[in-house]
């Protein structure tokens, strides 16, 4: 007899729906990393570019046109004017950061404003910080702001509500008038006990006087008349 082979199990079958979902989602994913490589890569790549013809970040002998070829990955530009000098910030955009709250990378160029700019420096740094640096008036502000605080409500004010000495409450005391109830917990109205050694019952007896201080006793008798001479 001839051997029966035994049939395979088949396999379930992915739906099509299915199918299409999954690539849409692996396509998602790459466009996502491939942004975030474009970001990370781009900055230190243009960075790595800038500092080898920089000295710690100021550039000596570099045109603008030169520096601006060493950005690499096509980042946005963005240009802003500083008085003499010219900013030319370059933002390379990131899908992630953002969510994670960190700012887009980003890369600033300093140059003159020359027929001819040169590139004078760059950093790697957000504009709200660069602007902050440079601006003093910033911190003059908030410095104002926390002496303002403290003369308004700091601790250990010179005086009190009163008018008078601050005694840390803040506040005076009234007497209580002719028609008010006097509290039974107020400390100035409180019956001050008399002391002790002016209390004396009225019952105890009289203390004895010393024989030294009493006066001489006056005899209830008169006199014995001397009788008057004979004649």
């Amino acid at each position: 007899m001839a051997d029966v082979k035994p049939k395979s199990a088949k396999s379930p079958k992915v739906s099509p729906a299915r199918t299409v979902a999954s690539l849409i989602l692996l396509l998602v994913v790459g466009v996502v990393c491939a942004i975030e490589l474009r970001a990370g890569f781009g900055q230190m790549m243009s960075g790595k570019s800038l500092a080898a013809k920089s000295n710690d970040g100021e550039f000596t002998d570099l045109s603008l046109e030169d520096a601006r070829g060493m950005i690499s990955l096509a980042p946005k530009e963005t240009i802003e004017n500083h008085g003499p000098d010219t900013y030319y910030h370059y933002e390379w955009y990131s899908f992630l950061r953002p969510l994670m709250g960190q700012t887009n990378p980003k890369l600033t160029i300093v140059a003159t404003n020359e027929e001819k700019p040169m590139a004078m420096a760059f950093f790697a740094s957000d504009e709200t910080d660069s602007i902050a640096k440079s601006d003093p008036s910033i911190d003059g502000t908030a410095d104002s702001g926390v002496e303002a605080s403290g003369m308004m409500g700091g601790p250990g004010m010179g005086m009190g509500m009163s008018g008078g000495p601050d005694t840390g409450g803040g506040k005076s005391e009234r007497p209580p008038m002719e028609d008010e109830p006097v509290s039974s917990d107020s400390p100035s109205l409180a019956e001050t006990p008399a002391p002790a050694e002016n209390n004396v019952p009225a019952d105890a007896p009289a203390s004895e006087t010393p024989a030294g201080d009493a006066p001489a006793p006056s005899s209830a008798a008169p006199a014995a008349e001397e009788p008057a001479p004979a004649k």
